[in-house]
C-alpha cells in the first residue's frame, strides 16, 4: 500500500528526521512526532567521528553491533516497502533501548551520557505536548463491562444478519447483540466481488433465513417519531446492500436504539438552551433481492469510459495503479474508479468533468473533459498529489 511510502528515494532516507515533524500522514494518520530515531542517527554519526578521530576500537559488543545494524536494515526496508507504523510497532519498542546503546559509545562521562538522555526524553516530551488533544478519539475506561451500551431493546433478543455499511464497522456493537447473530461490513476499501474468497461467505450470509438489517450510525431528536435515518443516508446504504443482495424493506420503518457512544465524530448539540439530539444506531429492516441478481463473473460498466481511466492509469501508474480498480455506477450519471492500493480515485462526473482525487485531500483535482483526457491533452503530474505529505523543505 502506497499511503505511507516516500514519494522520493532523497525523502525515504530523511525518515529517521522527518519523522519529528509532527505532521500526519507521514507514517501514521494522525500527528505522532518521534524525535528518538534523529537522536539514533546523530548518536551514531558523534560515535563514528569519535572512534575514528581518536582511533579508539569498537565500544560496542557483537549483539549491540547486531542490534543497530538490524534496526538500520530493517528501518529502511520498512520505509520503502509499506511505511505504515503499525508494522513497525516492535521497532518503536525497541529504539528507545538502541539510542542508549549509542549513547555508551560516546567518549564522555556517564553524568554527561546520563543529562543528554534525559534531554532527549523531555524532547520528546515536548514534542507530543504540542499536539496532544486530550480525548480528542473519547476514549472511555472499561469498568465493569464495554464502554459502549444500548438502550434494551427488541432486537437483542433474537439471532439475525447486521450489515454494516461504513467505513467504521461498529464491531463493538457485535457482544452487545445476540450471540447467535452474523455481521458484515460491506462497504469497504474494495467491493467484494465473486472472484473473491470472501464472496463465498458473503453469499451464506444473505440466503440465510434470519432476519437482516441494515446498521447505521445517527441520531434522532429525543422523543421524536421519526422512522429511518435522513433520506439521503439511507439511499446510499440502500444502493451499497443491493450490490450484495439485499435491500430496504419499502414501506418498512427503522428502529433506533440509543448508544452512549457517539456514532459520528462530534455530538450535534441541539439549538441553544435546547435538548440535544439522541444519538445511536438505526437498524434497518432488509430483504433478499431475486437470485438472478447474483452473478458468477463481474459485468463490466460504462465501458466507454475505460479508455478514460486506462489513460490515466498508464501517466501515473505508482498513484493509479491498472488492476487494482474497477469502474463502479454511483449513481446520478457519476462513474468512479477507486484504488485502495494507493488512496486515489478517478471520478468521471455527469457533465463529462474528469477529476482525480488523494483520498486526504479537501478538494479533487479538474482534469479537463472525458474527450480531453481521451486524447492525452491534460497535465497531471505523477510526484505527488494534494493530500500526501509533504516535507516541510517543500511547503509553500
Amino acid at each position: 500500500m502506497l499511503r505511507f511510502v516516500p514519494d522520493s528515494i532523497a525523502e525515504g532516507l530523511m525518515r529517521p528526521l522527518l519523522l519529528l515533524d509532527p505532521a500526519g500522514g507521514l507514517y501514521l494518520e494522525t500527528m505522532a512526532p518521534d524525535a528518538r530515531f534523529a537522536a539514533l542517527v546523530l548518536l551514531g554519526v558523534a560515535v563514528a567521528i569519535t572512534t575514528r578521530c581518536r582511533r579508539r576500537d569498537h565500544f560496542f559488543n557483537p549483539s549491540q553491533r547486531a542490534l543497530l545494524v538490524g534496526m538500520a536494515i530493517c528501518f529502511y526496508a520498512w520505509t520503502f516497502v509499506s511505511g505504515n507504523g503499525r508494522y513497525f510497532f516492535w521497532a518503536l519498542l525497541v529504539v528507545g533501548p538502541a539510542v542508549a546503546v549509542m549513547a555508551r559509545g560516546l567518549p564522555v562521562t556517564t553524568a554527561l551520557r546520563n543529562t543528554l538522555l534525559i534531554g532527549l526524553l523531555a524532547a520528546q516530551v515536548w514534542l507530543v505536548h504540542t499536539i496532544l488533544r486530550p480525548n480528542v478519539w473519547a476514549v472511555q475506561a472499561w469498568h465493569a463491562g464495554p464502554s459502549a451500551r444500548l438502550a434494551a431493546n427488541a432486537l437483542q433478543a433474537t439471532p439475525a444478519v447486521y450489515f454494516t455499511i461504513d467505513a467504521i464497522s461498529y464491531s463493538i456493537l457485535v457482544p452487545l447483540m445476540h450471540p447467535q447473530s452474523r455481521w458484515s461490513n460491506i462497504a469497504g476499501q474494495s467491493d467484494i466481488v465473486p472472484e473473491m474468497p470472501e464472496h463465498e461467505m458473503l453469499r451464506t450470509l444473505v440466503e440465510s433465513p434470519l432476519p437482516k438489517y441494515m446498521v447505521l450510525g445517527g441520531s434522532r431528536k429525543p422523543g421524536s417519531a421519526q422512522e429511518h435515518p435522513q433520506p439521503k443516508e439511507l439511499r446510499f446504504a440502500s444502493l451499497a446492500s443491493e450490490k450484495v443482495g439485499v435491500r430496504a424493506m419499502p414501506g418498512q420503518p427503522c428502529t433506533f436504539v440509543a448508544s452512549v457512544i457517539a456514532s459520528v465524530p462530534y455530538v450535534r448539540e441541539g439549538p441553544k438552551g435546547g435538548e440535544r439530539n439522541e444519538q445511536g444506531f438505526w437498524f434497518c429492516p432488509l430483504e433478499k433481492v431475486d437470485a438472478v441478481a447474483w452473478r458468477t463473473t463481474t459485468a463490466p460498466v460504462a465501458e466507454h469510459l475505460d479508455n478514460v481511466f486506462e489513460r490515466i492509469e498508464s501517466l501515473c501508474p505508482r498513484l493509479f495503479p491498472k488492476g487494482n480498480a474497477r469502474t463502479q455506477a454511483l449513481g446520478l450519471g457519476v462513474y468512479a474508479r477507486t484504488y485502495s492500493h494507493s488512496d486515489t480515485g478517478v471520478t468521471v462526473g455527469p457533465g463529462g468533468q474528469v477529476f482525480v482525487q488523494n483520498f486526504r485531500a479537501f478538494e479533487p483535482i479538474e482534469l479537463g473533459t472525458v474527450e480531453s483526457v481521451r486524447s492525452g491533452n491534460f497535465t497531471l503530474s505523477c510526484d505527488r498529489l494534494p493530500g500526501r505529505y509533504v516535507p516541510p523543505w517543500m511547503r509553500p
